[in-house]
């Protein structure tokens, strides 16, 4: 099939493709050095338009623009058109027109040839790189740090191929419209280790990272990567001030007194605090040394800047930290405040608590206790054994409904505690005539809930000493305690009333004797006649 002339395109270029160590050649000729008009057509070949075949001498270097035209090839009749006068011929798109056997390709092609032979000279692609930490990422950046209300310097790590260029993709994962969204790419060093310094804004963004190898002068020889596995991060800026204060003066301890359904022990530890009312506060259960962050909520406040919650805890130290936080939705917010700690806090199981209850060794159950004379009532105290450092409790109560109540404290109205030794021993209560029942019980007073243990009881009778009236004004008085114990007891008025009746006794005794002795002289004055 024939061509116009003016079908031959204008331009010169000399390609080869080094591809499986075979040499591919295209040559063209000069714009300037076709014809252009005229009706002198030339044989294609279509089987291989502009290309060698394979095996073909080198290929000659193009001419200059000004140069003199290149000879056409042999299988191509001359042309009778003067090439002196042809003008030159406008640019013609690849695809417009084919390529007669041996002509080179037109310029205007050239730049997508290059790509398409590029593509096709880069090696495969390398594996993906590989980014350092978990899945998911929380950063949380001082002012001191180099955060500031826009964003925040981080740097992310990873490993990839010796010598290849690592780059790494942002997106953002939240709502934020104005966030700094960079792309880095670097160098991986001939460890194997890569590592990029960004500024990312405040809030939570997705990042991947691609790698593609490089010659010494920086061009790419190797596809792109695929991209890594996807990593999220949550980025806050510690920029705000921190007003966050936990209600708590010095180290606190709880027992274990809830059982769940699941048969674990914890206790209901109660929090409260301030905060700013600018901003929301947001509270945390942290291990005691600081390391670890068990759970974080955003109590409600019941009053401005003022919060409180309640944390379920099983045995452990544990430290409430509080902050101040942006008020907005979502897990985490953008700018908060640094951390403020409260004092530690321990929980123990409740095997750790004494359940048993103290001893009373004194008064002992069932007893009585006298009135001394001229008084309303009778000393009474309250003592025996517990454990050490735990607070006892005691008190009588009477079983006359009018009676009166009684609260033992520890010496100087201090509370009631066991000693080291495990001994105890109440202040003197003064308590009137009556029957009183006695509970004790002890408990640790170091705990914030504490526990009472079992109880003991004991019941004894107060009893008002006998009056002794002179004769012919009535008659002796006996007390009536109103219960039921029997009186074992004695005192003064009783062992006198005994003494004068044993010596008016006596008296009359002796009188009888007298009177028989005075009798006997008597009748022994008389004279028997013999």
């Amino acid at each position: 099939m024939n061509k116009p002339w003016e079908a031959l395109l204008a331009t010169s270029a000399v390609v080869s493709i080094a591809l499986g160590g075979v040499v591919v050649t295209s040559v063209s000729a000069s714009a300037a050095d076709l014809p252009v008009t005229g009706t002198t057509e030339v044989p294609v070949d279509v089987a291989a338009p502009g290309t060698a075949p394979v095996g073909a001498a080198a290929p000659a270097e193009a001419p200059s623009p000004a140069a003199p035209a290149a000879p056409a090839p042999a299988d191509v009749p001359p042309t009778d058109v003067p090439v002196a006068d042809a003008p030159t011929a406008e640019p013609v798109e690849p695809d417009a027109a084919p390529v007669a056997d041996g002509a080179a390709a037109p310029d205007a092609a050239a730049p997508a040839a290059d790509e398409e032979i590029a593509a096709a000279a880069l090696a495969p692609a390398p594996d993906a790189p590989v980014l350092d930490g978990g899945t998911i990422g929380l950063y949380e950046v001082t002012r001191a740090q180099g955060a500031t209300d826009t964003d925040v310097p981080l740097t992310f790590t990873g490993t990839g191929l010796a010598g290849a260029v690592v780059s790494l993709d942002f997106a953002r994962a939240d709502d934020v419209t104005d966030a700094v969204d960079p792309d880095v790419s670097v160098v991986v060093g001939a460890d194997g280790r890569w590592s990029a310094s960004v500024r990312i804004s405040a809030g939570t963004s997705v990042y991947t990272a691609t790698q593609h190898t490089v010659d010494a002068d920086g061009a790419a020889t190797s596809e792109e990567s695929a991209p890594s596995a996807e990593r999220r991060i949550v980025v806050i800026a510690q920029v705000l001030p921190q007003w966050g204060v936990v209600d708590q003066e010095s180290d606190e301890k709880w027992v274990a007194d809830i059982v769940s359904d699941d048969g674990v022990e914890y206790a209901e530890v109660f929090v409260n605090g301030t905060t700013g009312t600018l901003y929301r506060a947001e509270i945390s259960l942290v291990s005691v040394d600081r390391s670890t962050t068990y759970e974080v909520v955003r109590p409600e406040e019941y009053a401005d800047g003022k919060w409180a919650h309640s944390f379920a805890i099983t045995p452990g130290q544990y430290r409430i930290a509080v902050r101040q936080i942006s008020d907005e939705p979502g897990t985490f917010p953008r700018y908060n405040s640094g951390l403020n700690y409260s004092p530690v806090i321990t929980v123990v199981p409740s095997s750790d608590v004494v359940a048993s209850a103290p001893v009373v060794t004194t008064p002992g159950n069932g007893s009585t206790l006298v009135v001394p004379g001229g008084r309303d009532g009778t000393p009474v105290t309250l003592a025996g054994t517990g454990q050490p450092g735990y607070q006892v409790v005691a008190y009588a109560e009477p079983r006359d409904e009018d009676g009166t109540y009684a609260y033992f404290d520890g010496a100087g109205d201090g509370p009631l505690l066991v000693g080291a030794d495990g001994r105890w021993s109440a202040a003197e209560q003064e308590l009137p005539a009556g029957v009183y029942d006695v509970t004790v019980y002890q408990y640790d007073s170091s705990l914030q809930n504490p526990t009472a243990s079992e109880t003991t009881t004991l019941t004894f009778e107060v009893r008002a000493a006998t009056a002794v009236t002179p004769a012919g004004t009535g008659s002796a008085v006996r007390p009536s305690a109103g219960g039921s114990l029997a009186y074992t007891g004695s005192d003064d008025a009783t062992r006198s009333l005994v003494g004068g009746g044993l010596a008016i006794a006596l008296g009359a005794l002796g009188l009888v004797v007298a009177r028989l002795r005075r009798r006997s002289a008597t009748e022994s004055d008389v004279t028997t006649l013999s």
